[in-house]
């Protein structure tokens, strides 16, 4: 018997859902395993096919960017293979652009980009964590190289 709480949650972009599925107590291994092989077989990590549409190559000036825009050039210039937290991206904001940015802004748009697939959350509220997904950051990393090599270090 496994004992504790499971959490998993599903989130449909399309229809604007979210399932949140919690499982506490005990339960046999017999229940567990199978449903732990179903659920990593059948959730794969999304793909991002229109990442190109996020952010032009062509856009170049780094002052014509959009906040979200430009918290997406933090993420995968400062932490492509580490996790952060919504305070690391408003520091390096900060001192990357010399603009302030609250953090209410930096965390709604984290979460817009969880929403979108490109992050992962994790931890509770007081102390989330995020990621980024592996293949969303090397698709990224192509493409806004130009830019990333102009941020300030």
């Amino acid at each position: 018997m496994t004992r504790g709480r499971v959490k998993i949650e599903f989130f449909n972009q399309e229809v604007g859902s979210k399932v949140t599925l919690i499982i506490e107590g005990g339960l046999p291994q017999n229940v567990v395993t199978p449903l732990e092989t179903f659920l990593l077989s059948t959730l794969k990590q999304p793909e991002i096919e229109n990442v190109e549409e996020q952010i032009a190559p062509s856009t170049l000036d780094l002052d014509a960017l959009t906040k979200k825009q430009k918290i997406e050039l933090i993420i995968i210039k400062y932490f492509r293979n580490g996790s952060f937290n919504s305070k690391d991206v408003q520091e390096l904001y900060k001192t990357t652009f010399d603009e302030e940015v609250s953090l209410s802004t930096i965390s709604t748009n984290l979460s817009r980009l969880v929403e979108e697939g490109i992050l992962l959350r994790s931890g509770p509220r007081l102390d989330r964590r995020y990621r980024l997904y592996v293949n969303v950051a090397k698709k990224k990393l192509v493409q806004l190289y130009p830019l990333i090599e102009r941020l300030k270090t």
